[in-house]
């Protein structure tokens, strides 16, 4: 989290033979927020879960880049980014899921689901494979960007006395709990902690 000034962060992980990695990464605001991830599968039979949230707010700007590289024969990299736009905040995911010539047998899945909450709102996820072998177990990618739907927002309104905002906030809601339920039974103590720290920028009023 940076309020007022920019940020840039890098992070860069070199995995070896049968190296196993849970990654959580979460983003929340930002004047001008550039977090980078490289993730490099170098050793036979590694693998990689990863699942980010970025949570852009107000007049916020985020830059979420997630590269997962394979480079060493039957590995597995699984990479999901939820990201969440509302108020003026501006939202970009981009992702690489690279298997090279040597890293045959492996299997990679980029994917990216973006929410709009609102006009003014802007977010955008650009998930890329490259594949320079024709010996893999799969490739896959795939990005969504949406926002609410004015049919339902108005089946709701009319059907259970749900406004619009709260459709929104039942959105959010509904990304947030993804995100802390997919952490690690360890850091079950942090995450309702992490939870009320989410919910309280992003359903709070923009300044």
């Amino acid at each position: 989290m940076h309020e007022q000034v920019p940020s840039y962060a890098l992070i860069k992980v070199i995995m070896g033979n049968d190296a196993e990695i849970t990654a959580r990464t979460l983003l929340i605001g930002g004047a001008m927020n550039h977090h980078r991830e490289d993730y490099v599968l170098q050793g036979r039979n590694s693998s990689i879960n990863h699942l980010g949230l970025e949570v852009g707010y107000g007049k916020s700007r985020i830059d979420y880049q997630v590269n997962i590289m394979h480079t060493g024969e039957k590995g597995t990299s699984y990479s999901r980014v939820l990201g969440i736009a509302r108020d003026k905040s501006f939202v970009i995911h981009r992702a690489l899921g690279r298997i090279t010539d040597s890293a045959k047998w492996s299997d990679t899945s980029v994917e990216g689901k973006v929410f709009i909450m609102n006009e003014g709102a802007y977010a955008a996820s650009v998930p890329i494979i490259m594949v320079d072998t024709g010996d893999v177990n799969g490739a896959r990618h795939s990005a969504a960007d949406a926002s609410p739907d004015e049919d339902q927002v108005n089946y709701l309104r009319l059907r259970g006395g749900i406004g619009r905002d709260e459709v929104t906030d039942l959105i959010i809601h509904e990304m947030i709990s993804q995100f802390i339920e997919s952490l690690p039974t360890e850091y079950s103590a942090d995450a309702e902690t992490l939870r009320s720290l989410i919910m309280s920028r992003i359903l709070a009023k923009p300044q």
